[in-house]
């Protein structure tokens, strides 16, 4: 069955890991919505900015299914950004989840979230 992943575009402020002085202002979940069957997977791409707008490389971003982990496989579980600010996570469907959603993926910068609803 399809369901679709729906996530919440946030900007949402946070630190840079390991380096204090690079202040991150946005964090940006793309793409915003996709359809994904059992066994299919979907990239996901986090992208870290600073105040100015500009990439933070070597940013770590931690991510998480909250509720029911066992029917959504996330890979990795942890990636740092890249020169372009970017760190790309899979998403694979695991079981039939028409029953169990939403179900929540989060993806966070230090004490900040982002937030992915898979329905």
């Amino acid at each position: 069955m399809s369901m679709l992943i729906l996530a919440v575009f946030l900007l949402v402020p946070c630190m840079a890991y390991g380096a204090e002085e690079m202040e991150c202002a946005y964090m940006t979940v793309a793409p915003s919505s996709v359809s994904l069957d059992t066994g299919q997977y979907s990239d996901i791409f986090i992208t870290v900015l600073d105040k100015n707008k500009s990439p933070i490389t070597n940013h770590r971003i931690v991510a998480a299914v909250r509720n029911r982990p066992e029917l959504i496989a996330v890979e990795p579980l942890e990636a740092l950004t890249d020169e372009t600010g970017k760190a790309i996570f899979r998403l694979k469907g695991l079981n039939d989840l028409e029953d169990w959603c939403p179900l929540e993926v989060f993806f966070t910068c230090k004490d900040r979230e982002a937030l992915m609803h898979i329905y």
